[in-house]
């Protein structure tokens, strides 16, 4: 199950939980609504299929920066982009 927060004080996105496919729509609405660069807290994010590495790919390649995502998450999400499968 996704968490997702808003309006924290520096004006990220708070993602926490699992990212999987039956929650990547509703992040993708929140997370690429605005038209500002976007910062997102995953800290608590502990999980990502290969939809929700597909989206933190897209996140990134629109100039948004994601902080406190795991070392493991970060890796994948960096090979996927390399590969450009997203």
């Amino acid at each position: 199950m996704l968490r997702i927060t808003h309006a924290n004080n520096d004006g990220s996105i708070g993602l926490a939980g699992r990212l999987a496919v039956e929650s990547v729509s509703e992040a993708e609405r929140v997370c690429l609504s605005g038209e500002a660069p976007l910062l997102i807290d995953a800290t608590g994010l502990q999980e990502a299929d290969a939809d929700g590495l597909a989206l933190l790919a897209k996140i990134l390649e629109r100039g948004g920066r994601i902080e406190g995502l795991s070392t493991y998450l970060a890796l994948r999400v960096e090979a996927l982009r390399e590969r450009g499968g997203y």
